[in-house]
């Protein structure tokens, strides 16, 4: 009799545990998906800055090679310029200026905008952090509907790293 009630309570209480482990771990996973798809570009944080998820598709799709949405990510008076670097480099250099724009980068740094007047123009500071140098750069954004779009970005400074990233600071 006692190994009845002892096998009935070993029951009960995996069913109780499985009852409470299984939508705790379905809630996680669905709080982690939401939360990417909040996120500027799809990578897992909450979208604090609306901007900046225009500055993250940019160079994801440099990286990724990809033209029309490099293009897309420019207001529309901006688009000209990168469809005329495209015709006079052709399709295969272009993809490759691209993607070695992108290449190399660590991290990018997309900080707050600069104070502005005008609620439909902001300028972001962004930093691409490289292994031995780190590239600041302004991009210029505009509303354009309801996103942002790059209008134009300023030439890169270059600023050496006194310890280049991933150095061992032990050695």
């Amino acid at each position: 009799m006692k190994a009845a009630v002892l096998d009935e309570q070993g029951r009960i209480g995996r069913f109780v545990l499985f009852s409470i482990t299984v939508p705790l771990i379905l809630g996680i996973v669905f709080w982690m998906v939401i939360l990417k798809l909040r996120s500027p570009a799809g990578k897992g944080f909450v979208d604090i800055d609306p901007h900046a998820d225009i500055i993250w598709s940019m160079y994801e799709a440099a990286l990724r090679g990809d033209i029309d949405s490099y293009i897309n990510c420019f207001a529309k008076e901006s688009q000209g310029a990168v469809r005329e670097t495209l015709n006079s480099k052709g399709k295969d250099a272009f993809v490759e200026y691209l993607q070695g724009m992108a290449a190399g980068i660590m991290g990018i740094s997309v900080r707050s905008p600069l104070p502005q007047t005008d609620d439909n123009l902001i300028s972001v500071p962004v930093e691409s952090v490289f292994r031995g140098k780190n590239k600041q750069q302004i991009f210029n954004l505009k509303r354009d509907g309801g996103a942002w779009k790059i209008v134009n970005v300023t030439s890169p400074r270059l600023t050496p790293q006194p310890i280049p990233y991933g150095s061992n600071l032990n050695e």
